[in-house]
């Protein structure tokens, strides 16, 4: 999904009108434990939004973006349920895992 706000009328509590519904509505399923996003790392003020709502800089995405400088972007998650964590793992973390799965087999 994505979500965005024309320029014209960004800081007028559009954008927050929008995260809120969207998050209401994942709070209310119950069957939502985390929400990612990304966001270019140099929007300063999507980056606050999204942190007054309780969302965390959890890694960052090298040229992430194909056709808009700068390309790399932040990823953010908020999680909904209490000891949720990100569950995705790194190529490298999942290649650790496979060896040492093999090693102890």
């Amino acid at each position: 999904m994505t979500l965005g706000c024309l320029a014209p009328y960004r800081r007028l509590g559009i954008g927050t009108v929008m995260l809120e519904h969207v998050l209401n509505i994942c709070e209310k399923d119950g069957n939502i434990d985390n929400v990612f996003l990304h966001v270019q790392v140099n929007n300063e003020g999507a980056i606050k939004l999204y942190e007054k709502f309780g969302f965390k800089i959890v890694e960052e995405n090298k040229n992430y973006y194909k056709r808009i400088e700068p390309a790399d972007a932040y990823v953010l998650q908020k999680s909904f349920k209490e000891g949720s964590t990100d569950e995705r793992k790194t190529a490298s973390e999942t290649s650790s895992e496979d060896t040492t799965d093999k090693i102890m087999s």
